[in-house]
């Protein structure tokens, strides 16, 4: 799998950087340029989550992927197709909702 926090080190333009950085932005709070500033080891990824929560970015992001996950759900069990048939794709799309990371 892929190392907790490689985006975070890499400065990687994710949704929920994105938003952490505007949410930064709008409020003229600099913590976030320090941020990507810090150099890539484990100090930054925890300083980098509690920044994320305290900004609201992972409640904003987390409401997105709720929107998203809702959307697909209802798509798909429109579809006239047998629930059996359906039931890898819901169980994929949980899975990808409620992992760790």
């Amino acid at each position: 799998g892929k190392q907790v926090g490689g985006d975070i080190l890499s400065n990687k333009k994710t949704l929920l950087m994105l938003r952490a950085k505007h949410l930064a932005e709008s409020k003229n709070d600099t913590r976030f340029e320090e941020l990507i500033q810090m150099p890539s080891n484990e100090s930054k990824i925890a300083a980098a989550q509690a920044l994320f929560i305290e900004l609201g970015a992972v409640d904003e992001v987390t409401a997105v992927m709720n929107e998203y996950y809702n959307k697909a759900m209802a798509d798909l069990n429109a579809l006239p197709i047998l629930e059996e048939r359906k039931a890898p794709l819901h169980d994929l799309a949980d899975y990808l909702l409620n992992r760790e990371h």
